[in-house]
Parts: structure tokens; C-alpha cells; sequence
């Protein structure tokens, strides 16, 4: 016990003494230490924000006359010179309520996260998202966002020369109209969802051996394109920025009940008078995404040109075709009417994705369209009671489908399987059950 006592005092405690001294002695100097590496971060400016530089740009050299006027020397201090004051550029970190400012933010979390406004989130968080509605973004980049390339120079048509291929009708319905009553201000032709999405997308995913006819349609007395000069507008942007395989035609549609089956009739009726022998229907906000004539034209051919085609679509309902491409048959069999009449809004895209039965409706899996339904919002009342008849259109249009087959000598079953990367579509199969995954035991 004696001997433990000694080489205590001996050792263990001359060295805690040692440690206690080393503590006091170096806590005064930390502390300094830190107030000095605190005064240098004061010193450094926050790093600038890629928003807050593009806004500054935009206020020093897009505008340099916006700049706000400075007081001669000698003035009185906080008086301003006679001449009227240009508003102030946002300061940097672009905390100011300005309309450019936010624009700029939006720009940069779409760019940044991959954002397709109206259709995708990309890679942008939960937080960024709120911030992303607050800001009303949606509006901002795909309407009126300064700093988006405008849609004619977005365009990169394919230099396709003039075809005698086969016709491709690419169909499709355009207004004005608002749901809740007034038009459109088209202040650009990238205001609507035609020029900013499906025509140029048009232009740059033709395949230059088929020709093209594009048909519009739209209604007698729309605000801009019957009396406003819309049409000669849309022929003026289309001979500048469309291949030349490729033409444009309108349908001015009588449409009192305003609502698209009127003018999905009129221009399919219309492509087919024009000799189409393939009919592309899509609508006016649709992105055509990928190529798609090549493989649509391959998929029918399989068929025997009897049946329907039509692109993945990851917006909307998936058990369905929402946009499809038939042949020249398909008009025939229904003498020129490409959807039922009695169907005005809602339910003809069901029609036409059952209506040939699974045999005969394929997906492209690898063919791709971006719906961007944000873009104008829905624009027609739909009424549900159409839903009804829908069982006995079927009936009507099955029957006329398998008169055809017979008179052709065709058989029903069975045909050609899908091509690579096309599978069948079945709307009325339930969707497949997963199992639920067993719960993990704790032994």
C-alpha cells in the first residue's frame, strides 16, 4: 500500500499537474485564435448565388440604361436629380420580391434538377418543390421566361429534303379559349403550347424517307388564330422552321359545343382527303420526345395495317393510348370517322385502345411522348355521362372491325407478335397484383 501511495506522488501526480497547467495556459490562446479566424470570415463576402449573378448581369449589361440615376456631386444628401429615377437592380442574393429575379431562380432549378415544368419534378427535393410552386414556376419557365432559347431557334429541324414516301398525317386541335371564359393573350407564339412544344419537336423527330402533312384545327371565331391572324402566323413560322417533307393545313371547325371531338373529326377527315395513308393523332401541348414513323409505320405492317399503334406516355393514364396512329384502313373501316361522334371530350381514347382488342394494339415501349397538360390547363367541361355509352361503341365498332377481316379474308388470329419494342395493350386486364413482401422476423 506504501509503495502504491509513492509512485502515485512520484509519477501520476506530477503529470496531472503538467496536463492542468498545459489547459490554462493554452485556453486563452484558443480563444484568441477564434476571435481572429472570426474576423477574417466577417471579412469575406458570402459566395454570390448563380441566380443573383445572372440577375445582376442582366441589370449591368442587358439594361445598363435601368441603372439607378446618380447624385451629382454637390447635391444635398437623400435628394434625387429631376430626372426620373430607372428602378433599382435586385441586390445580390436576389432576396427582392422582383418579377426578374424570380424568373431567374426558376431557370436555375430547372437547368440544375432537370426539371420538365407541367410534367417532372426531376431531381428537385421536397423543399425545392414548395419553393418551386411558390414561386409559380410552372408559368415562368414554360411561358413567359425571359432567358428560355425561344422555340423556333430550339427547333433543329432535320434537313430533309422533299419525299415521295408514304403521307404521314400528324393530327391535331389548338384554341384560344379558356375554360372559365376570355382568350389567350398571345403576346408570343411560345405562349401556346403548339409552338413551344409539339411543332418543334415535329421538326427535329421527322424521318426524312416518309412526307408530312401537318392539319390544325380550330374553331370559327377563336380570338387569335380565326380573326386574329393566327393562321397566316402559324404558315409563316412552319415555312421557316418545318423540313421541307413536311407542309401545314388547317381545319376551321363549326364547333358549337366547343369541345375536341368536333375537331379531332374534322382534321383526321381532313388527312384523309389529303391521301394520308397513316394518321398521327396527338394535341397541341404534346413533346414528341423520340423518333417515332419508322417504328409506328414497322408495328402496323405487322398487323397488317389493321389495328392501332402508339407512343409510351408517362403523364395521364397509362392503361391507355392517349395518343395513336392508325392506318389509312382504319378510316375505311369506319367511313372516314376516326372516333365516334357521340364521344366529345373524354373516353375516345379509351375507345381506341380496346376497340381492336389486344391482338391488334401495341405500345411503343421505346417510343416516348412528354404530355404537358400544365401548360394551358384543361380548356373543356367534360361530361361523364359519355362514360355510358361507351360498352355498346365498342360492340358496334368490334363488329364493323371483324366485317372487315372477313371481306378481306383475313383471319381474327393469330397475327405477327409484337416487334422489338412494342408489347400489347390491354385496357381491360386489372393491373397486376404484387405480392406484398413478408415482414421481416426477429429471431
Amino acid at each position: 500500500m506504501a509503495r502504491a501511495s509513492q509512485l502515485f506522488r512520484v509519477v501520476v501526480l506530477p503529470v496531472l499537474v503538467v496536463l492542468l497547467l498545459r489547459a490554462i495556459y493554452y485556453q486563452p490562446t484558443h480563444v484568441a485564435r477564434r476571435s481572429v479566424f472570426a474576423k477574417l470570415a466577417a471579412a469575406v463576402p458570402p459566395p454570390r448565388d448563380s441566380v443573383a449573378v445572372d440577375v445582376r448581369r442582366f441589370w449591368e449589361e442587358v439594361r445598363p440604361e435601368a441603372r439607378p440615376v446618380v447624385a451629382q456631386e454637390g447635391s444635398k444628401p437623400g435628394v434625387a436629380q429631376q430626372e426620373v429615377r430607372q428602378p433599382s437592380p435586385p441586390r445580390e442574393g436576389c432576396d427582392l420580391s422582383s418579377s426578374e429575379c424570380e424568373a431567374a431562380e426558376c431557370r436555375r432549378l430547372e437547368s440544375e434538377h432537370r426539371v420538365v415544368p407541367g410534367s417532372s419534378w426531376g431531381t428537385l427535393p421536397a423543399p425545392l418543390r414548395s419553393r418551386w410552386t411558390e414561386l409559380g414556376c410552372d408559368a415562368r419557365v414554360s411561358v413567359s421566361s425571359p432567358a428560355k432559347v425561344p422555340a423556333a431557334s430550339r427547333a433543329k429541324r432535320k434537313e430533309c429534303g422533299e419525299s415521295n414516301g408514304p403521307l404521314i398525317a400528324v393530327c391535331c386541335g389548338t384554341t384560344t379559349r379558356k375554360k372559365g371564359g376570355g382568350w389567350v393573350d398571345v403576346s408570343e407564339l411560345e405562349t401556346l403550347a403548339l409552338f413551344k412544344h409539339l411543332l418543334p419537336s415535329f421538326a427535329k423527330s421527322v424521318d426524312c424517307e416518309f412526307s408530312y402533312v401537318v392539319v390544325v384545327g380550330y374553331d370559327v371565331g377563336d380570338a387569335w388564330w380565326d380573326t386574329g391572324g393566327g393562321a397566316a402566323e402559324a404558315t409563316a413560322w412552319f415555312e421557316r422552321n418545318a423540313p421541307k417533307n413536311a407542309r401545314l393545313e388547317f381545319a376551321r371547325v363549326h364547333n358549337k359545343i366547343k369541345k375536341p371531338g368536333p375537331v379531332f373529326s374534322a382534321i383526321t377527315q381532313k388527312a384523309f382527303e389529303l391521301g394520308a395513308e397513316y394518321i398521327y393523332r396527338v394535341n397541341d401541348d404534346t413533346e414528341l420526345e423520340t423518333p417515332w414513323a419508322t417504328a409506328f409505320v414497322a408495328a402496323l405492317e405487322t398487323l397488317d395495317n389493321v389495328g392501332v399503334v402508339g407512343p409510351a406516355c408517362k403523364q395521364g393514364n397509362r392503361k391507355i393510348l392517349t395518343h395513336d396512329f392508325t392506318h389509312r384502313t382504319h378510316m375505311n373501316i369506319f367511313h372516314a370517322v376516326y372516333y365516334p361522334p357521340a364521344l366529345s371530350d373524354w373516353w375516345m381514347d379509351d375507345w381506341i385502345s380496346t376497340v381492336y382488342g389486344p391482338q391488334r394494339t401495341l405500345r411503343g415501349d421505346n417510343v416516348e411522348v412528354i404530355h404537358h397538360t400544365q401548360h394551358h390547363g384543361q380548356r373543356y367541361g367534360v361530361d361523364k355521362a359519355h362514360h355510358s355509352l361507351l360498352p355498346g361503341l365498342l360492340r358496334t365498332g368490334t363488329a364493323r372491325i371483324q366485317a372487315h377481316l372477313l371481306a378481306a379474308s383475313k383471319p381474327t388470329l393469330p397475327v405477327a407478335p409484337p416487334p422489338p419494342g412494342f408489347s400489347r395493350l390491354d385496357p381491360t386486364k386489372p393491373p397486376r397484383r404484387r405480392r406484398p413482401k413478408p415482414a421481416n422476423r426477429q429471431l
